[in-house]
Protein backbone atom coordinates (compact mmCIF):
# COMPACT_ATOMS: atom_id res chain seq x y z
CA UNK A 1 0.00 0.00 0.00
CA UNK A 2 2.67 2.59 1.34
CA UNK A 3 5.79 2.38 -0.85
CA UNK A 4 6.76 6.26 -0.34
CA UNK A 5 10.85 6.03 0.81
CA UNK A 6 10.64 6.76 4.51
CA UNK A 7 14.65 6.39 6.88
CA UNK A 8 14.11 5.00 10.00
CA UNK A 9 17.03 6.04 12.70
CA UNK A 10 16.04 3.65 15.63
CA UNK A 11 16.27 5.91 18.73
CA UNK A 12 15.05 4.54 22.44
CA UNK A 13 11.41 5.28 22.04
CA UNK A 14 11.56 2.89 19.03
CA UNK A 15 12.55 -0.06 21.41
CA UNK A 16 10.45 -1.80 23.40
CA UNK A 17 12.78 -4.03 24.98
CA UNK A 18 16.20 -4.95 24.89
CA UNK A 19 18.91 -7.59 26.67
CA UNK A 20 21.82 -9.04 25.51
CA UNK A 21 20.11 -11.75 23.60
CA UNK A 22 16.95 -10.38 21.69
CA UNK A 23 15.94 -6.50 20.78
CA UNK A 24 12.10 -6.00 20.12
CA UNK A 25 11.31 -2.86 17.94
CA UNK A 26 8.09 -1.28 17.33
CA UNK A 27 8.39 -0.83 13.26
CA UNK A 28 6.47 1.92 11.92
CA UNK A 29 4.39 1.83 8.61
CA UNK A 30 5.75 2.16 5.63
CA UNK A 31 9.39 0.65 6.67
CA UNK A 32 9.88 -3.04 5.42
CA UNK A 33 10.63 -5.35 7.89
CA UNK A 34 13.99 -6.63 5.17
CA UNK A 35 15.38 -5.04 1.90
CA UNK A 36 13.32 -5.16 -0.94
CA UNK A 37 14.18 -5.05 -5.03
CA UNK A 38 15.03 -1.33 -4.21
CA UNK A 39 18.22 -0.52 -2.69
CA UNK A 40 17.99 2.51 -1.87
CA UNK A 41 15.28 1.75 0.34
CA UNK A 42 15.75 1.52 4.15
CA UNK A 43 14.45 -1.62 5.93
CA UNK A 44 13.81 -2.98 9.50
CA UNK A 45 16.95 -5.07 9.47
CA UNK A 46 19.35 -2.44 8.14
CA UNK A 47 18.23 0.16 10.82
CA UNK A 48 18.19 -2.24 13.80
CA UNK A 49 21.84 -3.35 12.54
CA UNK A 50 22.69 0.36 12.71
CA UNK A 51 21.50 1.15 16.14
CA UNK A 52 23.84 -2.05 17.01
CA UNK A 53 26.47 -0.48 15.66
CA UNK A 54 26.94 -3.53 12.97
CA UNK A 55 26.57 -6.44 15.50
CA UNK A 56 24.64 -9.14 14.76
CA UNK A 57 21.13 -9.67 14.21
CA UNK A 58 18.94 -12.21 13.44
CA UNK A 59 15.44 -11.76 11.28
CA UNK A 60 13.01 -14.83 11.57
CA UNK A 61 9.48 -13.21 11.53
CA UNK A 62 8.07 -10.53 9.30
CA UNK A 63 5.54 -7.18 9.06
CA UNK A 64 4.25 -5.74 5.62
CA UNK A 65 5.22 -2.49 4.90
CA UNK A 66 2.36 -1.12 5.73
CA UNK A 67 1.75 -2.56 9.31
CA UNK A 68 3.68 -1.10 12.02
CA UNK A 69 4.68 -2.64 15.90
CA UNK A 70 6.29 -5.20 17.62
CA UNK A 71 9.55 -7.03 15.77
CA UNK A 72 11.19 -9.31 17.46
CA UNK A 73 15.32 -9.84 16.47
CA UNK A 74 18.18 -11.75 18.20
CA UNK A 75 21.24 -10.07 18.61
CA UNK A 76 23.30 -13.55 19.43
CA UNK A 77 23.51 -16.75 17.60
CA UNK A 78 22.75 -18.64 20.56
CA UNK A 79 18.76 -17.53 20.85
CA UNK A 80 18.26 -18.21 17.07
CA UNK A 81 17.07 -21.59 17.73
CA UNK A 82 14.11 -21.04 20.10
CA UNK A 83 13.27 -18.43 18.98
CA UNK A 84 12.95 -19.97 14.92
CA UNK A 85 11.32 -23.40 16.56
CA UNK A 86 8.72 -20.77 18.82
CA UNK A 87 7.58 -19.27 15.08
CA UNK A 88 7.42 -22.32 13.76
CA UNK A 89 5.50 -24.49 15.73
CA UNK A 90 3.32 -20.89 16.11
CA UNK A 91 3.62 -21.30 20.24
CA UNK A 92 3.98 -17.68 19.97
CA UNK A 93 1.06 -15.77 20.13
CA UNK A 94 1.13 -12.85 17.86
CA UNK A 95 -1.96 -9.81 18.42
CA UNK A 96 -2.91 -6.98 15.35
CA UNK A 97 -5.10 -4.19 16.27
CA UNK A 98 -6.97 -3.75 13.04
CA UNK A 99 -8.88 -0.80 11.78
CA UNK A 100 -11.51 -1.70 9.14
CA UNK A 101 -14.65 -0.39 7.47
CA UNK A 102 -17.27 -2.09 5.21
CA UNK A 103 -20.96 -1.51 3.75
CA UNK A 104 -22.33 -4.66 4.81
CA UNK A 105 -19.58 -6.85 7.52
CA UNK A 106 -20.17 -10.61 7.86
CA UNK A 107 -23.06 -11.49 9.89
CA UNK A 108 -20.72 -12.82 12.89
CA UNK A 109 -19.49 -9.61 13.28
CA UNK A 110 -21.18 -7.68 16.55
CA UNK A 111 -19.11 -5.45 18.85
CA UNK A 112 -17.80 -7.84 21.40
CA UNK A 113 -18.31 -11.04 19.12
CA UNK A 114 -15.13 -13.08 19.35
CA UNK A 115 -15.11 -16.30 16.61
CA UNK A 116 -12.32 -18.44 14.58
CA UNK A 117 -12.10 -17.40 11.13
CA UNK A 118 -11.32 -20.43 9.48
CA UNK A 119 -10.70 -20.00 5.45
CA UNK A 120 -8.57 -21.44 3.34
CA UNK A 121 -5.87 -18.81 1.19
CA UNK A 122 -4.73 -19.15 -1.68
CA UNK A 123 -3.37 -17.30 -4.81
CA UNK A 124 -6.04 -15.06 -6.83
CA UNK A 125 -6.83 -16.01 -10.52
CA UNK A 126 -6.56 -13.27 -12.86
CA UNK A 127 -4.27 -10.86 -10.98
CA UNK A 128 -1.18 -8.86 -12.39
CA UNK A 129 0.28 -8.69 -8.72
CA UNK A 130 0.98 -11.24 -6.17
CA UNK A 131 -2.37 -11.38 -4.09
CA UNK A 132 -4.53 -13.62 -1.82
CA UNK A 133 -7.98 -14.55 -1.25
CA UNK A 134 -10.34 -16.88 0.47
CA UNK A 135 -10.05 -20.11 -1.62
CA UNK A 136 -8.02 -19.23 -5.01
CA UNK A 137 -5.03 -21.56 -6.49
CA UNK A 138 -2.97 -23.66 -3.81
CA UNK A 139 -5.24 -22.90 -1.24
CA UNK A 140 -3.46 -23.67 2.42
CA UNK A 141 -5.55 -24.15 5.73
CA UNK A 142 -5.69 -20.70 7.60
CA UNK A 143 -7.52 -19.74 11.01
CA UNK A 144 -7.48 -16.37 12.48
CA UNK A 145 -9.19 -15.53 15.84
CA UNK A 146 -11.25 -12.50 15.24
CA UNK A 147 -12.22 -9.90 18.50
CA UNK A 148 -14.28 -7.23 17.60
CA UNK A 149 -13.76 -4.27 19.72
CA UNK A 150 -15.82 -2.11 18.82
CA UNK A 151 -18.31 -1.36 15.95
CA UNK A 152 -20.24 1.66 14.92
CA UNK A 153 -22.76 2.40 12.16
CA UNK A 154 -21.92 5.12 9.91
CA UNK A 155 -25.04 6.54 7.18
CA UNK A 156 -22.97 3.86 4.95
CA UNK A 157 -21.79 1.60 6.50
CA UNK A 158 -19.82 0.34 9.33
CA UNK A 159 -16.78 1.17 11.32
CA UNK A 160 -14.80 -1.13 13.37
CA UNK A 161 -11.97 -1.72 15.66
CA UNK A 162 -10.66 -5.66 16.17
CA UNK A 163 -8.07 -7.72 17.78
CA UNK A 164 -6.75 -10.28 15.90
CA UNK A 165 -4.29 -13.73 16.94
CA UNK A 166 -3.47 -15.46 13.80
CA UNK A 167 -2.76 -19.14 14.59
CA UNK A 168 -1.46 -20.11 10.84
CA UNK A 169 0.79 -18.37 8.82
CA UNK A 170 -0.37 -17.44 5.80
CA UNK A 171 1.18 -14.47 3.50
CA UNK A 172 -1.51 -11.31 4.29
CA UNK A 173 -3.50 -13.32 6.36
CA UNK A 174 -5.48 -10.98 8.22
CA UNK A 175 -6.04 -8.72 5.70
CA UNK A 176 -7.63 -11.61 3.41
CA UNK A 177 -9.80 -12.57 6.60
CA UNK A 178 -11.10 -9.33 7.42
CA UNK A 179 -11.80 -8.52 3.41
CA UNK A 180 -13.58 -11.70 3.60
CA UNK A 181 -15.84 -10.64 6.29
CA UNK A 182 -16.96 -7.86 4.79
CA UNK A 183 -14.32 -5.17 6.47
CA UNK A 184 -11.62 -4.61 4.88
CA UNK A 185 -8.42 -2.85 6.48
CA UNK A 186 -8.45 0.71 6.63
CA UNK A 187 -5.61 1.98 4.07
CA UNK A 188 -4.88 -1.78 2.14
CA UNK A 189 -4.66 -0.40 -1.25
CA UNK A 190 -4.93 -4.34 -2.23
CA UNK A 191 -7.52 -5.58 -0.63
CA UNK A 192 -9.39 -3.46 1.02
CA UNK A 193 -12.22 -1.96 -1.17
CA UNK A 194 -11.34 1.70 0.01
CA UNK A 195 -12.65 3.93 3.12
CA UNK A 196 -16.66 4.97 3.00
CA UNK A 197 -17.49 7.96 1.54
CA UNK A 198 -18.39 9.62 5.42
CA UNK A 199 -14.71 8.06 6.14
CA UNK A 200 -13.06 10.21 3.58
CA UNK A 201 -12.13 13.48 4.96
CA UNK A 202 -10.41 11.78 7.69
CA UNK A 203 -8.16 9.59 5.74
CA UNK A 204 -5.37 8.29 8.27
CA UNK A 205 -2.66 8.07 5.28
CA UNK A 206 -1.71 4.59 6.28
CA UNK A 207 -2.74 1.00 6.60
CA UNK A 208 -4.63 0.62 9.60
CA UNK A 209 -2.70 -2.75 10.62
CA UNK A 210 -0.70 -2.59 14.21
CA UNK A 211 1.25 -5.67 15.84
CA UNK A 212 0.72 -4.49 18.75
CA UNK A 213 1.46 -7.14 21.24
CA UNK A 214 3.24 -10.38 21.18
CA UNK A 215 3.92 -13.09 23.57
CA UNK A 216 6.83 -15.49 24.00
CA UNK A 217 9.54 -17.82 25.97
CA UNK A 218 12.94 -15.90 26.33
CA UNK A 219 15.25 -18.11 24.17
CA UNK A 220 18.56 -18.07 26.81
CA UNK A 221 15.83 -18.57 29.65
CA UNK A 222 12.61 -19.81 29.18
CA UNK A 223 10.95 -16.43 30.90
CA UNK A 224 7.64 -16.04 29.76
CA UNK A 225 8.26 -12.39 27.97
CA UNK A 226 4.86 -10.60 26.88
CA UNK A 227 5.59 -7.29 24.66
CA UNK A 228 3.16 -4.33 23.69
CA UNK A 229 3.45 -1.44 21.64
CA UNK A 230 1.02 1.82 21.91
CA UNK A 231 -1.40 2.36 18.71
CA UNK A 232 0.07 4.93 16.70
CA UNK A 233 -0.90 7.89 17.23
CA UNK A 234 -2.48 8.34 13.22
CA UNK A 235 -4.64 5.06 13.92
CA UNK A 236 -5.82 6.92 17.62
CA UNK A 237 -6.89 9.86 16.05
CA UNK A 238 -8.60 7.91 12.95
CA UNK A 239 -10.49 6.29 15.51
CA UNK A 240 -11.35 9.69 17.76
CA UNK A 241 -12.96 10.99 14.60
CA UNK A 242 -14.33 8.16 12.76
CA UNK A 243 -17.11 7.96 16.10
CA UNK A 244 -17.86 11.42 15.49
CA UNK A 245 -19.75 10.03 12.08
CA UNK A 246 -21.30 7.47 14.08
CA UNK A 247 -24.99 6.95 13.23
CA UNK A 248 -27.11 7.46 16.05
CA UNK A 249 -30.64 7.77 14.38
CA UNK A 250 -30.98 3.72 13.69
Amino acid sequence: MIKKSIEWNITGADVLYEDEAIIVVNKPSGVPSQATLDPNRDHAYAAVSRYLHGGYVGLHHRLDAGTSGVLLMTKVQEANASVSEQFQKHTIKKTYTALSCGESPDGRIASGANFLMKAAIGECEKTKVQKFCVGGKKRKHAETQVQCEQLIRLRDGYFGRFACQPLTGRTHQIRVHLEALGMGIVGDGLYGSGLLRSLRSIDPGRMCLHASELEFEHPLTGEPMRVKAPLPGAMEKFVRKALLFEDRTH
